[in-house]
């Protein structure tokens, strides 16, 4: 991946039993792109382990992220799905994030978030309006992404796409239109 998110803020969500590759593998591929990348747990405690083990230590709680502070939110599928999704906070941050026209990414099921805090439109939307299940398992099976206006609904976060589409998806936040020049 070539370092074109330099200046970019992205958060990463995370709880306790996150899927490990989405949270390390986004990381690692971002930050590397030159992305500033926060990780934000829900508020709970401060480190968070995942499905496979992995320990991650959250940067911030959620209660004090603003949608104005950043460019982009990734949401990582996993157990942890089932605490984030009973959180507000996060709901409001999501809602918050899409609302201001900020990327909003979910990897597998995770889309479940956008499908329940209704920021999905147009061909996201049309995709998930039978089963959020049918769209996990169409990500997980055939399609791979899908990204519609300033959200991005990924298989995993080893998706080459993803990051093709996250950029291309930030580039487009950029400019006169935006809150501040990146």
């Amino acid at each position: 991946m070539r370092t074109s998110l330099s200046g970019k803020r992205i958060a990463i969500l995370v709880e306790d039993n996150f899927r490990d590759p989405d949270v390390t593998v986004a990381l690692r591929r971002l930050r590397a792109a030159g992305a500033s990348v926060t990780l934000v747990g829900s508020g709970m405690r401060h480190a968070y382990r995942g499905e496979r083990g992995t320990t991650v230590v959250a940067d911030c709680s959620v209660a004090g992220t603003r949608p104005d502070d950043l460019d982009a939110v990734l949401i990582p599928a996993g157990e942890a799905l089932d605490r984030l999704r009973e959180s507000p906070e996060v709901i409001s941050l999501l809602q918050g994030a899409h609302a201001a026209g900020k990327v909003v990414a979910a990897f597998s099921q995770a889309v479940q978030l956008l499908v329940e805090g209704n920021m999905l439109t147009g061909l996201a939307r049309q995709a998930a309006s039978l089963d959020t299940g049918v769209l996990s398992s169409s990500l997980s099976r055939r399609l791979g992404l899908v990204a519609d206006g300033n959200v991005i609904a990924a298989r995993d976060a080893s998706s080459p796409e993803f990051y093709v589409a996250l950029r291309q998806r930030l580039k487009q936040t950029e400019g006169p239109g935006s809150a501040r020049a990146l």
